[in-house]
C-alpha cells in the first residue's frame, strides 16, 4: 500500500501533507490484491498522535521517492510463494528468502527488548492448541479503556493463554498500573488484518463497538464455524505447506 502513496493521493485517498485519511472507504489496488479499508491500510494512520502521523507518513514518502530514483530492484526477504500476489504487482521486487539472521542456534541481535523466555516451561505443561496467543507488535498502543477491556475479555475466555504486554503498549513506560484491580492474582495460572482474515485464513475478524472494544470475545472463539474459518490454515493452504517441506531444515 505504501507504494501506491502517489496514486492514493492523486484520487483523494489520504492528504499530501500529512498522510490523514481522508476517505474511510474499501480500497483494491491491484485485482490481485485483496481490499484493504482505508482506516486499516496505512500503518503510519494507527497512531493516536498527528506528529508521529505525519513523521512516519513523511519517512515512507520520502524513502519511497527515494528507492524509486535510484534502484532498479528492491532485494526483499521473504517468498514468492507466501505473497504471490504483492509480487505480481511489484515486479522490481525481488524475493530472495525466508533468510534466518544467523544460520547458528544461540542469542541474535535487532531485538527492541531482552528476551523472555520464562514462559516456556509453563506452555511445554500445555495441551497442543490450547493456548490464546496475543500480541500486537512493536507500535500498538491502547488507552487504559481498550487495555482493560482486552485483559478482562482474556480472562472471560477462561482458557489458558499468553499475552505479550511489552513496555509502551498503553503509552507509558509499563502498563503495571493499567491491569484491573487484582488481575494478575486472578490469572495467574494462565500465563498485520485482511491477509490473516480473507487470504491466509488463519484469524478471526472482531467488531468492535463506537468505543473501539471488541465485545464478546468468548462466544465467537466457541462458534464451530467462525473456528473453521480462522483456524484451517494447515488444511487450505498446502502450497505453503509444499514448499515448506522442500527447505533445508532449521531454514524457515
Amino acid at each position: 500500500m505504501a507504494w501506491s502513496i502517489p496514486k492514493l493521493i492523486q484520487d483523494g485517498f489520504i492528504h499530501g501533507n500529512d498522510g490523514t485519511i481522508l476517505k474511510k472507504q474499501f480500497i483494491n489496488i491491484s485485482p490481485t490484491m485483496p481490499t484493504l479499508h482505508s482506516a486499516a491500510a496505512f500503518f503510519w494512520a494507527c497512531f493516536d498522535d498527528a506528529g508521529t502521523i505525519k513523521s512516519l507518513f513523511k519517512l515512507t514518502a520520502n524513502s519511497n521517492d527515494y528507492i524509486a530514483k535510484f534502484a532498479d530492484f528492491v532485494v526483499c526477504n521473504s517468498a514468492n510463494e507466501l505473497e504471490p500476489a504483492a509480487f505480481s504487482f511489484l515486479p522490481e521486487w525481488l524475493p530472495v528468502g525466508p533468510l534466518l539472521a544467523s544460520s547458528k542456534l544461540g542469542n541474535q541481535g535487532g531485538n527492541f527488548w531482552a528476551k523472555d523466555s520464562d514462559c516456556l516451561p509453563w506452555l511445554d505443561q500445555q495441551p497442543a492448541r490450547s493456548v490464546i496467543y496475543v500480541a500486537f507488535g512493536s507500535f500498538t498502543a491502547f488507552n487504559q479503556t481498550q487495555f482493560q477491556e482486552l485483559a478482562l475479555g482474556l480472562e472471560l475466555t477462561n482458557k489458558p493463554f499468553l499475552w505479550v504486554a511489552r513496555p509502551g503498549i498503553t503509552f507509558k513506560e509499563t502498563a503495571e498500573g493499567d491491569y484491573p484491580q487484582g488481575y494478575k492474582e486472578r490469572i495467574d495460572q494462565y500465563l498485520n488484518e485482511s491477509f490473516i482474515c480473507d487470504v491466509w485464513k488463519i484469524g478471526l475478524r472482531f467488531e468492535k463497538d463506537e468505543s473501539g472494544i471488541i465485545r464478546q470475545v468468548g462466544p465467537l472463539l466457541a462458534s464451530s464455524k467462525l473456528g473453521n474459518q480462522g483456524g484451517n490454515f494447515w488444511a487450505r493452504d498446502s502450497n505453503c505447506l509444499s514448499w515448506l517441506d522442500q527447505q533445508p531444515a532449521r531454514s524457515v
